[in-house]
């Protein structure tokens, strides 16, 4: 499974790559077909412009990724998972529930003891997917109310479930440098870079920039 998902992700990449090229020499054969009449349409500059402004960033961000990048897809995806159990929550439990978990932003302590309460209810326990992302909201609960240490523990348990789930591991690899642990935070970032779905050029090199800080600051 993993060999094929890595096997997509290649051909998505290969794909990008094609693409974004084509259009550049679109743009290419456009400029000089023009160059040759002696004459140049406004409107031919305007779409010439628009080809390259798309093809650019498309080469630049699936391969050369800044550190703006990386930081900002990183939080995109961190959101999105959010999201989706958020969604899954209200569907499980209805929109009462998901207002006692989310309605005050700054009542962590009451949040996390009533997700505790449902992950001790039947209907988690028989759930995988619901009880990982219920771990991975109350883990979150800990880290706003400053408790990395039960953070830890959360997300060690969520990981038990999807050992090799990206933001899991990310996450618990941030819990662990909080904690001054680098050697465990160096591991689970490692561990993120395996997980089944795949993760992009730009998730790779976050990973590895994390890694080396650690390395380099001895920790």
């Amino acid at each position: 499974m993993q060999k094929a998902n890595n096997k997509w992700g290649a051909n998505k990449l290969i794909l990008v790559l094609i693409a974004a090229g084509l259009c550049l020499l679109a743009a290419c054969f456009l400029v000089a077909r023009f160059l040759e009449t002696g004459r140049i349409n406004p409107l031919v500059l305007l779409t010439v412009a628009a080809i390259i402004s798309i093809a650019l960033p498309m080469l630049r961000s699936n391969f050369f990724p800044s550190a703006k990048d990386c930081t900002a897809e990183y939080d995109f995806h961190d959101k999105r998972l959010a999201e989706q159990i958020r969604q899954q929550i209200d569907h499980e439990f209805g929109p009462s529930t998901l207002n006692q978990l989310f309605g005050q932003s700054d009542r962590w302590q009451d949040a996390a003891n009533h997700c505790l309460q449902l992950l001790e209810t039947d209907k988690v326990r028989n759930n995988a997917t619901l009880r990982f992302g219920l771990l991975l909201t109350l883990a979150r609960f800990c880290e706003q109310s400053g408790d990395p240490h039960q953070s830890i523990q959360h997300l060690k348990k969520a990981l038990a479930i999807q050992p090799q789930h990206f933001i899991a591991n990310f996450r618990l690899a941030m819990n662990y440098e909080w904690v001054n642990r680098g050697y465990d935070a160096i591991r689970h970032y490692q561990q993120s870079l395996k997980d089944p779905d795949g993760i992009s050029r730009a998730m790779e090199k976050l990973v590895t920039a994390q890694i080396a800080r650690i390395q380099t600051n001895g920790k």
